[in-house]
């Protein structure tokens, strides 16, 4: 009787699913990092901040954790540095040259040279896109997952003029095409990003954005009519007395006051009340273009709802709140300190408190006022690194999942991307780009 061997099959391991991205970032340590670094860019009069932005970078990163693997961060603070000193002189050169060419040309039409030297204010805008891109290339060569370098493609340029392109054509809507710009620009920058040698995709349409965003747009347009309609009656006004078409009588100008005043009443109402639609729209915004992210085999996808960054909202507000009350308080104790050593304690002594503080017996009210205004700047500046940026990022990153990580192992090692100017334009510009 021949036996037949028996041939064991092992079953393929069923793909793995959805994994959720964590978020491991100590906010007692990105609180330390900003209070120290903020207290010595005081004390080397900006210097330090090019090291201090590189440490908080690092802290981010290491708590951002795909696979259970963090992301790194290899930027070096000189690089920063550099970057920040050649944009500045660039920009020197480009915005001088255009000024001069402006006010030349203001005087060839015979315009008045401050409208021909403000003319060149509305270039900043492409100018701060050119710069935002950069700064995020700079970003993305100096991450890495499991030792393999991001990267992005140049194309600043073109993104300058693609998202002027679209700004303008969002200010022509009034605003209502906002959506479509904000999805075709997310598209141009990720289909741009690679993972080593792998490059990110961005699917999604902006049209399924616009649910959430028509409710925000209609507010924000019926909050702004009446402020714009008081706002031109005024000017309208002036304008006819400037000209000697009658004074503005006491009554009128009373009436027109309390008009406008009652206009923007009714628009801060509004931005109130269009707080949750702003933080559906966000919501949504995230989940469809997450939802159309890929990269390689592997597919993203956002769980963020409003009611968690309206919650993040609140938090921060509390806590703002809270600091600024205490030190409001810290202050006016100071004040009566003061005060009492001078035995000047009455309802004027908030009058000249700087001349009552110098006035004090001692000088360490002065100094107290003093130490105590820089700590205020360096507290909620500290405060603001965990309401603005570590709370959102917590968030926005917890709410994210990736399927089809196990295929990024594709990728293999892309060359390194000097990108020498290291976001310094955007630096410059004070527009941001990352963290």
């Amino acid at each position: 009787m021949t036996v037949i061997p028996q041939v064991s099959r092992v079953a393929p391991a069923p793909p793995a699913g959805p994994r959720k991205l964590k978020y491991s970032a100590l906010g007692g340590l990105i609180f330390r990092i900003a209070f120290r670094g903020a207290l010595l860019t005081l004390l080397t009069l900006g210097l330090h901040r090019f090291w201090m932005t590189t440490r908080l970078r690092r802290a981010y990163w290491a708590g951002i954790e795909v696979d259970g693997e963090p992301l790194e961060y290899d930027g070096k603070p000189t690089e920063l540095l550099l970057g920040f000193f050649v944009a500045v002189v660039v920009l020197a050169v480009i915005l001088g040259g255009m000024n001069l060419a402006l006010v030349f040309g203001g005087i060839l039409a015979g315009l008045d040279l401050q409208i021909a030297f403000n003319a060149s204010l509305p270039l900043l805008i492409p100018l701060g896109y050119y710069a935002q891109y950069r700064a995020r290339r700079y970003l993305a060569a100096r991450t890495r997952w499991r030792g393999l370098r991001f990267g992005m493609a140049g194309g600043a340029g073109r993104y300058m003029l693609a998202a002027t392109g679209h700004l303008l054509l969002t200010i022509a809507t009034l605003g209502l095409l906002y959506p479509r710009m904000h999805q075709r620009l997310a598209k141009f920058q990720q289909e741009r990003t690679f993972y080593g040698t792998l490059r990110f995709r961005q699917d999604g349409r902006w049209q399924r954005m616009m649910g959430p965003w028509l409710w925000t747009w209609g507010v924000m347009v019926v909050a702004v009519a009446p402020v714009g309609w008081q706002g031109y009656a005024a000017y309208q006004a002036i304008q006819d007395a400037a000209n000697g078409q009658g004074p503005i009588s006491p009554e009128d100008n009373e009436a027109l006051g309390q008009q406008i005043l009652a206009a923007m009443g009714f628009f801060f109402g509004a931005l109130v009340l269009s707080w949750p639609l702003r933080r559906w729209y966000a919501a949504r915004a995230e989940a469809v273009l997450m939802g159309g992210l890929g990269l390689g085999g592997a597919r993203f996808a956002s769980s963020l709802r409003a009611g968690t960054l309206m919650g993040v909202d609140v938090k921060g507000w509390a806590v703002m709140l809270f600091a600024m009350t205490l030190a409001v308080g810290v202050f006016i104790g100071i004040v009566f300190a003061a005060a009492a050593s001078l035995g000047k304690v009455d309802e004027e002594m908030f009058e000249n408190i700087f001349g009552l503080l110098l006035q004090a017996e001692t000088a360490g009210f002065a100094v107290a006022v003093i130490g105590g205004y820089v700590a205020i700047i360096i507290l909620f500046f500290s405060i603001g690194q965990i309401t603005g940026v570590h709370w959102p990022l917590r968030a926005r990153i917890e709410a994210l999942h990736v399927e089809g990580v196990e295929t990024l192992s594709e990728a293999r090692q892309r060359e390194r991307d000097d990108a020498a100017e290291a976001g310094g334009f955007a630096d410059a510009l004070d527009v941001g780009a990352g963290f």
